[in-house]
């Protein structure tokens, strides 16, 4: 079983790749926060999407921040809204999913003021270095990586092969080039191992990150999977 972690894209016809079908995460993504947003309509949608809230969300987010991308929110509006998403991942026990770009620093500020030691955090599509990396394992975060495996002279193989094994997922973002049968080869030669063990470790990483849900039982997450054929 091939386990996306995070995708845009229906997946590919395959015999031994699995998705979740439906909504499965509620969050403000921060491309959404552009300076034509007012922070009250955010703050009203943020509550109508609190409401939205049933057992079949496994997560909140995908959320985050965003200093690369132009005519988005200051980064100190940015960081009020994630602590909203923090506030209410902790309270409802799910993962945070969380999409970060030249922002790690910040993101590690946030996280040591808040002491945020209970909550589970998905650092999608890591692209950070290996010093920050190691300071993100201070807290309960997890990393996925993917199409940046392929790219000319990219830090992400060294990233991957040094986190702990039990604490890194595979993903194809929002992306055509690479399938997840690419990346999951890929990922094979890069820690040195054959694709069972690698699917193995795959499938327990996915039971632990969901293991914290208060109304959703992580052994029926598996249960749950469709397979695509």
């Amino acid at each position: 079983m091939l386990i996306d972690i995070h995708s845009h894209h229906p997946p590919e016809a395959s015999s031994n790749l699995c998705f979740l079908e439906g909504l499965h995460s509620l969050g403000i993504h921060p491309w959404e926060l552009r300076e034509d947003q007012a922070m009250d309509s955010v703050e009203k949608r943020f509550g109508e999407l609190k409401k939205r809230l049933n057992p079949e969300i496994l997560a909140i987010g995908e959320c985050g921040l965003d200093r690369a991308r132009a005519g988005l929110w200051p980064i100190s509006e940015q960081l009020a809204v994630l602590e909203w998403h923090m506030q209410w991942s902790h309270s409802t026990k799910r993962p945070l999913i969380l999409h970060c770009v030249r922002a790690h620093s910040d993101l590690l500020m946030l996280l040591k003021k808040k002491n945020y030691h209970e909550g589970k955090i998905l650092l999608h599509d890591y692209n950070g270095n290996l010093t920050e990396a190691m300071k993100f394992l201070d807290y309960d975060t997890y990393f996925s990586f993917g199409p940046s495996f392929f790219r000319k002279n990219s830090k992400t193989p060294q990233v991957f092969k040094t986190l702990p094994r039990e604490r890194v997922f595979l993903e194809t973002d929002d992306q055509k080039d690479y399938s997840i049968e690419a990346i999951y080869a890929k990922a094979c030669k890069i820690l040195k191992v054959d694709q069972k063990t690698l699917e193995e470790l795959m499938e327990k990483n996915l039971l632990t990150f969901f293991s914290d849900l208060n109304d959703v039982s992580a052994s029926d997450l598996i249960a749950n999977l469709r397979t695509r054929s």
